[in-house]
């Protein structure tokens, strides 16, 4: 290996350190918001992926987002970085906002930031959820499935998220990004999740899958949100022959 190659090596590798350093760095640290039990983890890839969580309260609620960049290392780990500014900043001044309307604005600053100043073409796929603690949930943006074990039935539903992903097209119609809404009861769990999860695989190639990731759900449901929290991961990380990506998980159990 030349003197060269070795440095860009250290560069590579650097920069990598610093994309995981911003992701994790800025992770919310026990929060508590009304009427919910929380347990969540994020383990950045050897190259970083760009997953992108949190969770932010205000009297009686709390905004979450979870969503994922296209791409890895650096560029990943900065774009994430300014999807959690940019929402961190707007529900803080607006916390009764409407998620779609909050996407709007979001997808408008990411795509100037990125495409029209930086001229590059990373996106993110996104959910943005208002919670309050009726048990409502408003939503908008596109990212995987919100899975909702419902206390009642013993059983786990699928919500699609319908929307678009941030920081594709300037303008959107606002038709393709609406709010969405959810009821939780007493008891429910939600489960959130990056495609870390369901996309990680096996020595024979076989994805994990979203129907494994609510059997393990289902199995675990009537344990503590930390419970089911370590079970799928330990389940995921028994299953894939090695990392590829960010694996992140948020539950939710309401009160």
């Amino acid at each position: 290996m030349t003197k060269r190659e070795r440095a860009e090596r250290a560069r590579l590798q650097h920069e990598i350190e610093l994309a995981a350093s911003i992701q994790t760095g800025i992770l919310p640290k026990a929060p508590e918001v009304s009427r919910l039990e929380l347990a969540t983890a994020m383990v950045p890839a050897t190259e970083v992926g760009g997953d992108y969580f949190d969770i932010l309260p205000f009297p009686g609620g709390a905004w979450i987002g979870i969503g994922d960049v296209a791409g890895h290392g650096l560029h990943a780990g900065l774009l994430m970085m300014m999807v959690q500014s940019i929402i961190s900043a707007t529900t803080h001044d607006h916390p009764d906002a409407s998620p779609a309307a909050l996407w709007t604005v979001l997808n408008a600053i990411v795509y100037e930031n990125v495409r029209a100043r930086l001229e590059r073409d990373e996106h993110a796929t996104l959910t943005l959820i208002r919670y309050d603690d009726s048990g409502r949930l408003v939503f908008a943006g596109a990212h995987e499935d919100i899975l909702v074990h419902r206390a009642a039935r013993g059983a786990c539903e699928r919500i699609t998220t319908e929307g678009m992903w941030a920081g594709m097209i300037r303008d959107p119609p606002a038709s393709l990004t609406p709010d969405l809404e959810c009821r939780l009861e007493p008891g429910d769990t939600v489960l959130l999740h990056t495609d870390g999860i369901t996309e990680a695989r096996n020595s024979a190639r076989e994805l994990f899958g979203t129907p494994r990731l609510v059997e393990a759900f289902e199995r675990a449901a009537d344990r503590s949100v930390g419970e089911i929290r370590d079970r799928i991961l330990d389940e995921v990380r028994g299953f894939m022959s090695q990392q590829m990506d960010d694996l992140t998980l948020v539950v939710l159990r309401y009160r």
